[in-house]
């Protein structure tokens, strides 16, 4: 299955993992603060490269979807299902604005120290 992903891409995968990336660190960016004031060390900078690599992961399976062009229907040969490279460049597009967005919510880490009210 892994190299079925890798091989193929999903054209979802940018789409899912993009605001799952972005709900993620916005949660655990809330849910650290008070630790993160607690014991002077903010872990949401790491915390949102982290994720932003699980949307970049998401937005390269979508681009090795796209890559992968015709052959990917299952039910005979031609062209890709006309959704799919729409899909599959939506993930693209939404997994790079969500990574973007989380990094730019964990550079607010570096400024902000948690403890403001």
């Amino acid at each position: 299955m892994a190299g079925r992903l890798t091989d193929r891409g999903a054209p979802f995968a940018g789409v899912l993992a993009g605001p799952f990336a972005w709900g993620a660190n916005t949660q655990l960016g809330l849910a650290l603060a008070p630790w993160a004031c607690r014991n002077g060390i903010d872990p949401t900078p790491l915390v949102a490269v982290l994720l932003a690599l699980v949307a970049g992961a998401g937005g390269w399976l979508s681009w090795r979807a796209f890559q992968a062009g015709p052959g990917l229907d299952e039910d005979g040969p031609g062209e890709m299902p006309r959704p799919l490279p729409f899909m599959a460049l939506a993930g693209m597009a939404m997994a790079g604005l969500f990574a973007l967005v989380t990094l730019t919510q964990g550079l607010a880490g570096l400024f902000l120290g948690g403890c403001e009210r």
